[in-house]
């Protein structure tokens, strides 16, 4: 089971104030976390320069450099934050589109990279028994550059969510 929490503010304004285990990045199957929500993600840790390079090696380790869009990877970013224990340590890397582009709401790409997440935390806790997610921190997908409207995208959020507990 678990408790969602849902806060309307800007991302910029929760992701500097919010203490989590983990956060979502809602970016591309390349993990170029340089615009939107990922931007905000990449100053935590240090500016994109420094976020980037390590999300683009554990992209190329498990997909060859190119992760599917609603997949879940799970990145420990525990080096990059520099004795700063408020920080995450892990980036739940969760491509809502392939390359920056217009999502379309007829799709279920939000509902996709919602359980994707959930299942990643779920799969990651229940082999990890002394380092478990318990918080984590999730914006929107594809909201911002993906221009998905937002009440669609906290429907299908909250589905995935409801159709995730009883899985």
């Amino acid at each position: 089971s678990f408790r969602v929490e849902v806060q309307q503010a800007a991302f910029k304004d929760v992701v500097s104030n919010t203490k989590v285990d983990c956060i979502v990045s809602p970016a591309n199957s390349f993990g170029l976390m340089d615009g939107g929500a990922d931007w905000y993600i990449s100053k935590l840790f240090g500016g994109p320069q420094k976020l980037i390079p390590v999300i683009q090696n554990s992209i190329d380790e498990e997909w060859c450099g190119e992760q599917n869009v609603n997949t879940t990877l799970l990145v420990n970013v525990d080096s990059l934050r520099d004795g700063k224990e408020d920080l995450p340590k892990y980036i739940a890397h969760t491509p809502s589109m392939r390359i920056p582009t217009t999502l379309s709401p007829k799709e279920d790409i939000v509902y996709k990279c919602t359980w994707a997440f959930l299942n990643a935390v779920r799969n990651h806790n229940r082999h990890n028994t002394l380092d478990r997610i318990e918080t984590v921190l999730c914006s929107g997908f594809g909201t911002g550059t993906g221009r998905f409207p937002v009440e669609m995208c906290a429907k299908q959020m909250i589905l995935a969510c409801s159709n995730f507990l009883i899985a």
